[in-house]
């Protein structure tokens, strides 16, 4: 099993809950509790990964628990290496591919990587030419497609909740913050004041 870089810096971001991936130094040695999770882990996860059947989303998602893990067993903690320069037409492709592919489940990692570049250069890029992280402009454009099938639903046959976790929100009461600072409102305001159809 081999993970690349950029994909495990992305775990321990998201493991720090600052959305910023960074080159990882790794504990060389590992203490026997940290070596029995993870064992665990592979161990839970290589008959679904193993399985021809599981679904891609399923095996993402074990992919991403065993990274988790490597992150945890190892301690693996950020340095602060530069990241390399990325000019504004990158920007431009990395961000219309993420509004192309709002909906799925993304990681700076997997963005850097359809744009060939490294995660640290896009998220120095992002700041430099946009002035937000890829994570939060990915959370507007989510913000706006709520917004969008929201005012565009049924309120007796649609919930919020449906909409939010169609987009990629999967804690509502973050969302619900987000989206009230966006727009103003609650969702279920919106929802409620459906546009009429043309």
């Amino acid at each position: 099993m081999r993970f690349g870089g950029s994909f495990l810096e992305s775990i321990a971001a998201a493991r720090r809950g600052d959305e910023e991936p960074r080159q990882l130094a790794f504990r060389r040695t590992l203490g026997a509790d940290a070596l029995q999770r993870l064992r665990s882990r592979i161990t839970e996860a290589a008959p679904r990964l193993l399985d021809p059947a599981t679904a891609a989303a399923d095996r993402a998602r074990w992919n991403q628990s065993i990274a988790d893990a490597v992150v945890a067993a190892f301690d693996a903690t950020p340095t602060h290496a530069p990241a390399a320069a990325v000019g504004s037409s990158t920007v431009r492709f990395a961000r219309e591919w993420m509004v192309a592919n709002a909906r799925r489940s993304l990681t700076v990692a997997e963005i850097a990587g359809a744009a060939g570049v490294s995660a640290r250069g896009l998220q120095a890029a992002f700041q430099r030419h946009v002035g937000v992280r890829p994570m939060q402009f990915l959370r507007e454009v989510r913000l706006r497609g709520v917004r969008s099938d929201l005012l565009a639903a049924d309120p007796d046959a649609t919930t919020v909740a449906e909409v939010a976790v169609s987009w990629g929100f999967h804690h509502l009461g973050r969302f619900s913050g987000y989206y009230a600072d966006v727009h103003g409102e609650a969702p279920s305001e919106t929802l409620r004041r459906r546009r009429p159809p043309r």
